[in-house]
């Protein structure tokens, strides 16, 4: 199981075990207190880092800074700095998040999951529209993590690339996919526009779409590819075969962690790790499912969850079968 928690003294000795892998400054991220001795961490260190989370002791030019250790299971695997809110030096250069993966552990796609972990945690919190995050340019990898969680490059220097991810406003899309309702209620033109939207709207997917139940020759109904973003896929879904079609056979939104610990997951696309299915009704009846796929594990939310539930209602109201 991963999960973010923060830096605290009930965990020091796995803490400090980790802290004193750091080095004074790799690819960007800094660590002050390279070969202290586990009693200056536990004593001096560690205190002071808790305290910057309180806003205390910050040496000048600080701001509030939580520091997030990125555990899977009992042992710690990386780690992400949350800084509350920006400066003019952090708006120009470091931004809001710096984060690192343990050596050991890097290439398991942790810095992905761990920073979608952290903007959901923090998306209500900060003030800008947008997180502000950097990499040095000859740190590609980390780079592309920024881009898998919906990041673009807003400028850049000779060192570094300054990104930024937009923060998913699930009241702005639910507006815009009125205004398509609105528009045109017809299915196939309705669906196809939120799809795009979704898929324009929402960081790390690679596939967003719809299926529709459709009569079957020997009777009876199954799911049939409707309009879609992404790769092609599959055509035709049973009921309570796959997520899409339990969510129809239980008639409940299924948000799944790991489509691969999920019995009978259908691979349309291998390069997909988590899945969210919302049925859709009319008069009553479902008509087909909205069906969202991402390369990241865990990547939906509650709060992905009650949003694109909000959308699907407003979408059900509007639709012409």
């Amino acid at each position: 199981m991963l999960y973010l928690k923060e830096l605290n003294l009930e965990d020091i000795e796995k803490e400090y075990e980790f802290y004193n892998e750091l080095e004074a400054d790799e690819n960007g991220f800094t660590y002050s207190y390279t070969g202290a001795t586990y009693e200056a961490f536990r004593d001096e260190i560690a205190p002071t880092l808790i305290a910057y989370h309180q806003g205390e002791q910050l040496p000048e030019g600080f701001v509030p800074c939580t520091e997030y250790l990125l555990w899977e299971d009992d042992r710690i695997v990386g780690i992400f700095r949350m800084r509350h809110m920006l400066n003019d030096f952090l708006r120009t250069y470091h931004g809001h998040i710096g984060y690192l993966i343990r050596k050991s552990e890097r290439g398991r796609g942790l810095a992905t999951r761990g920073l979608q972990m952290i903007l959901d945690l923090w998306k209500d919190r900060i003030s800008e529209e947008e997180f502000y995050l950097s990499v040095h340019r000859d740190n590609p990898a980390s780079l592309q993590v920024q881009k898998r969680c919906g990041a673009y490059v807003h400028h850049a220097d000779e060192q570094s690339y300054y990104t930024r991810i937009p923060k998913t406003d699930y009241a702005m899309l639910l507006e815009q996919a009125k205004g398509f309702c609105s528009a045109e209620p017809a299915f196939v033109p309705l669906l196809s526009n939120i799809s795009a939207l979704i898929n324009e709207e929402l960081p790390s997917l690679n596939w967003a779409g719809f299926y529709l139940m459709r009569p079957k020759k020997e009777g009876g109904e199954e799911l049939v590819l409707g309009p879609f973003q992404g790769k092609t896929a599959c055509i035709r879904i049973q009921v309570g075969k796959g997520v899409c079609g339990t969510a129809v056979a239980t008639g409940q939104t299924q948000r799944i962690a790991d489509v691969h610990e999920f019995p009978g997951h259908i691979a349309c696309d291998s390069a997909s790790n988590s899945e969210i299915v919302v049925p859709l009704y009319k008069n009553n009846k479902i008509f087909g499912v909205l069906d969202i796929d991402s390369p990241i594990k865990d990547r939906f939310r509650k709060e992905d969850q009650d949003g694109l539930e909000a959308l699907c209602n407003v979408l059900c109201d509007a639709i012409e079968l």
